[in-house]
């Protein structure tokens, strides 16, 4: 623009010309909670409970870029697709660990289960029902196991003994020293606040006859009298059973 044009111009032009305010459509408020929703779903990798964000993610997700795509009143339908992405990465991710955890879990149970159902096959079956009991209520090394055992009475005797007084007991038993235990089948992971329970299918790996039974165990965890007991895994046998 040459010198004369610019002195041709009026000082003060109307805002309606050269200064207009963009303008457009209001932000949905149901694209920014699906955003949040979202952003919030990726802490459900840290935390199988927050699993159910992850899931309400998906749906606003859905639910609000299905709207927003329809709707041109509004905007927000990139804000909503993000959000609905979001989710998705957080599903991924939470299921992702899940399975870490559940195969990590699998693993040490499985190494619990075989200690177990050696020490019973090996008619050391004293030993073995140390291993019911939680690590920290266990005897203290060098104590008699048979005399401790035989000793009990009443309610405390059959509960020590009830897991032995069992089909399947005896047929481990009867096994001999020779069986090999081994996991045939990872059958459950649940858990109960600082609980775990896991229940592995169990053969004898040299017996082709042998049928497979059950076995479940217990990890728990912040029971010991120490400032890191949270990250201390104790581990005991529940129940022993025959497969149906």
């Amino acid at each position: 623009m040459n010198t004369p044009d610019m002195l041709d111009r009026p000082m003060f032009q109307s805002l309606d010309t050269d200064m207009e305010i963009p303008g457009g459509p209001p932000t949905s408020p149901l694209a920014w909670i699906a955003f949040l929703v979202g952003l919030f779903s990726l802490l459900a990798s840290f935390s199988w409970i927050l699993m159910p964000l992850v899931i309400l993610g998906l749906a606003l997700g859905a639910v609000s870029v299905w709207k927003l795509s329809r709707d041109s009143g509004v905007k927000g339908l990139g804000l909503a697709q993000c959000g609905l992405a979001l989710s998705v990465i957080g599903g991924v991710w939470s299921i992702t660990a899940t399975q870490g955890r559940n195969a990590y879990f699998y693993e040490l149970a499985g190494q619990n289960a075989k200690t177990f159902l050696s020490l019973l096959s090996e008619g050391k079956k004293y030993e073995a029902l140390e291993l019911r009991n939680p690590e920290n209520e266990r005897q203290i090394t060098g104590t008699n196991l048979a005399q401790y055992y035989e000793g009990l009475d009443g309610e405390a005797r059959a509960h020590a003994f009830s897991l032995l007084d069992t089909a399947t007991a005896r047929r481990i038993v009867a096994a001999g020293s020779d069986a090999q235990w081994v996991v045939s089948r990872n059958v459950a992971v649940r858990r109960a606040e600082n609980k775990v329970f896991v229940t592995l299918e169990m053969t004898n790996s040299v017996d082709d006859d042998f049928r497979p039974f059950q076995l479940e165990l217990q990890r728990s965890t912040g029971i010991m009298n120490s400032d890191h007991s949270d990250s201390i895994a104790l581990w005991h046998i529940l129940t022993l059973n025959d497969t149906e």
